[in-house]
This record gives C-alpha cells, sequence and structure tokens, in this order.
C-alpha cells in the first residue's frame, strides 16, 4: 500500500522537487525546498517518496527491455518478407542488415539511457548551514541532528543506500536510529566517530585545538580520522572523548577519556542552564559559550566565589542579575563584552 502524507500546496512542492531532479532548480530554490523538507517529518517523507517514484519511472521508461525475436517478426511482417519471399537472398539481405542498424541503434539507446540514469543521478551533496540559529534536521533514516550556531553538517542522496556518513564542521548533537547493519560515521575536521545507535555530541570545529564527542546514551568508537581503528577510544554513557590536535605534529593526535563533569554541554540544545555549587572560573566559560559574550571578572576575589541556580529558556540579564546580587558584585553589559566587579564571597 503506498504511504500518503498530509502536505499542504502539495503540487508547488512536488514541482520544486522535479526542477530539483532534473537540473533546473536555483540555489535559492534548493535552500527554501531543503528547508522546508526538514521542518517536519511528513515533509521529508513526501519527498523522498517522490524521489523514489521518480527513480521508478526513469528506470522503467528510459531503460526497456527489447524482446528481439519479436522485433524481427514485427519488421518481418510490416515489410512482406518471410524466408518463401519471392525476393530471395536480396531481400533478405538487405532485412538483415536494416535489422542489424536498427539492434544497433536499440541497443545505443538502451547505453545512453543507463549513462544518464547514473550519471546524472550521482550521489548529490545536501548541505546544511546556520548563523545566528539552531537547526533541527532529519535524515533519511529518521535520525535527528540538532545543529548548533555556526555550524555546517553535509550528507548525500545516497545516505543510508549502504552506510550511512555525514560531515561536521561546528557542534550538532545526534540521535541516532539503530541500525545492526549500518554504522553512522560523524566525519569531523580531524576526527570520526561511529556508532550503530546513540545519542552524542560532537563540536569539531576549524581553528580549535579540541575536538569532543560527549556520550549520552549507547557506546561510541572516537578516532583520529587519519589513523582510525589504530587511534581510537570506545566511550560510554557520561563519558568524553577528546582529540588534542596540537599533537599532530607527532604524527598522531593525542586521545584523552574522562567522565563529563559539565552538565551543560548540550545547554545550547535543551535551552536550560544548571549550576549545582559551581566555580566562578567554570560558570564564566559557560556564559560565554552560551551568550556568545566575552566576561571580565576585574576583581580577581569573585574567583573564589561559587554559584548555585537552575534557568530555563536561560536570559542573560536575569542571569547577571542573580550571579551579581549571590556574589555581592556588580556587572556591566558593553556591546558583546560583560564586566564583573564587586568584593566577592570572601569577608576580610
Amino acid at each position: 500500500m503506498a504511504e500518503k502524507t498530509n502536505i499542504t500546496n502539495e503540487d508547488f512542492y512536488f514541482e520544486m522537487i522535479a526542477k530539483e531532479l532534473s537540473g533546473e532548480i536555483s540555489e535559492k530554490e534548493k535552500a527554501n525546498l531543503l528547508e522546508w523538507v526538514n521542518k517536519e517529518e511528513g515533509n521529508r517523507l513526501f519527498y523522498e517518496l517522490s524521489i523514489k517514484n521518480w527513480k521508478r519511472t526513469v528506470v522503467k521508461n528510459e531503460i526497456p527491455e527489447f524482446d528481439t525475436e519479436t522485433a524481427w517478426l514485427k519488421v518481418k511482417a510490416r515489410t512482406g518478407t518471410d524466408k518463401n519471399s519471392n525476393d530471395g537472398n536480396i531481400s533478405n539481405n538487405r532485412l538483415a542488415l536494416s535489422f542489424k542498424i536498427a539492434a544497433a541503434f536499440l541497443l545505443l539507446v538502451g547505453i545512453f539511457g543507463i549513462l544518464k540514469f547514473t550519471l546524472f543521478n550521482a550521489p548529490e551533496a545536501l548541505n546544511f548551514a546556520t548563523l545566528d540559529n539552531e537547526m533541527k534536521i532529519y535524515l533519511p533514516d529518521s535520525s535527528e541532528v540538532f545543529l548548533n550556531k555556526n555550524s555546517k553538517l553535509t550528507y548525500f542522496t545516497d545516505y543510508n543506500s549502504n552506510k550511512r556518513t555525514v560531515f561536521l564542521e561546528g557542534e550538532a548533537f545526534f540521535e541516532v536510529r539503530k541500525s545492526p547493519d549500518k554504522k553512522f560515521e560523524v566525519i569531523g575536521v580531524r576526527s570520526v566517530t561511529t556508532v550503530l545507535g546513540t545519542s552524542f555530541s560532537v563540536r569539531s570545529v576549524k581553528g580549535e585545538s579540541k575536538e569532543v564527542v560527549q556520550v549520552v546514551t549507547g557506546r561510541v568508537s572516537f578516532a583520529d580520522k587519519r589513523f582510525a581503528e589504530k587511534n581510537e577510544i570506545i566511550l560510554s554513557p557520561g563519558y568524553r572523548g577528546e582529540l588534542d590536535n596540537s599533537f599532530h605534529e607527532k604524527n598522531q593526535a593525542h586521545l584523552i577519556r574522562s567522565e563529563i563533569k559539565d552538565p551543560n554541554f548540550i545547554a545550547w540544545k535543551d535551552k536550560k542552564l544548571t549550576f549545582e555549587n559551581t566555580s566562578m572560573t567554570q560558570v564564566k566559560e559557560t556564559l560565554e559559550k552560551y551568550f556568545s559574550r566575552t566576561i571580565e571578572i576585574n576583581d580577581p576575589i569573585l574567583l573564589d566565589c561559587r554559584f548555585t541556580g537552575t534557568f530555563d529558556k536561560p536570559k542573560l540579564e536575569e542571569i547577571m542579575e542573580v550571579l551579581a546580587v549571590s556574589t555581592n558584585s556588580s556587572y556591566k553589559i558593553i556591546n558583546s563584552k560583560i564586566i564583573l566587579n564587586g568584593k566577592g564571597c570572601t569577608k576580610k
């Protein structure tokens, strides 16, 4: 039974898909189409079914099977010639020559159809990029990717045919559907993360010396992609792997396995910040990363303070107000910088 989808403007998006498959779609139209595809699961299903049906139609129409014996008889019948014809060998020879030419033509048509289907349907790259926004992406196997700000994810249209591979520059959280026969790979700048089905985060940013994987569920293989199995670690839930690229000068990056101590490592995805007797140094690092701001602590005594608090859908001003009261300090926000001053928590 054919699957059905509940899609508004179905004709419009089918036309966009057809333009994409025929190579007539513009870059702007393609970007809008992919944004729509990943907006809802129903849209993605409609997109996949459209491509699947189109491929079936192309194969059926462009690479037909020829019944040469029947074709031979039809040619004979149309020319009024058979083995008892009075024209003898001359007519038969001409007919044989004509059929050879026709057969060669049909063979060329078939070869052209196969080449056209192969060349024009080579795997294409699907790119998703963010700037000051996050993005949720549905992959063809129903795995989900939460792409952080200033990040890029790429996969090809043959994803899930024989393997499941995506390419990441930036930060993302993955919820991977289990598939015992198909491993899921995240290729980073210098690392490769391999799983069967689990949830984990990957940070792989050009220019940063370290690449990090942190596991929530399942087991993950984390490796230097230049050496793969020769230089890998296995991570279980609650653990993180760190690839220190500064060691590349010694031919092999340094891999470190440790427990996850920062409860806010996916705060950007969950939109929640939690501090439990946290040092000011860690609070500073967390807030800088979450809000993309620089925090300047003018009075070193503030670093002796510890902070506790939980914030859903955090707002910078709200957190700074609570932090200032808790640490006996004051703050100023100047453009992208936050300046913190105060007597701190230690009495002199």
